[in-house]
């Protein structure tokens, strides 16, 4: 399965549920935190995310390139976050 065919949610899972996702989009390879601006234009208060590990790789250029539509932050300590 591809990430692309769950993204929206997931309907007739052979578990007998049905599994909701709000994740609109995904970019995964070379390139894809340049495109970030092109990802968000739509929006215009960004709450970012992130954790101990992916923040010092690339927090400060995720803050550079989407600027003021960043309304909020949560950065977590070594706790995993697990989306539900």
């Amino acid at each position: 399965m591809k990430i692309q065919d769950v993204l929206g949610g997931k309907s007739g899972c052979a578990c007998g549920m049905e599994h909701p996702c709000d994740i609109r989009y995904v970019q995964i390879g070379d390139g894809a935190l340049e495109m970030l601006p092109t990802i968000c234009a739509d929006f215009s208060a960004i709450h970012l995310v992130a954790d101990e590990n992916t923040y010092p790789l690339c927090g400060d250029r995720v803050v550079a390139l989407l600027g003021d539509k960043i309304a909020s932050q949560t950065r977590f300590g070594s706790d995993i976050v697990v989306p539900n």
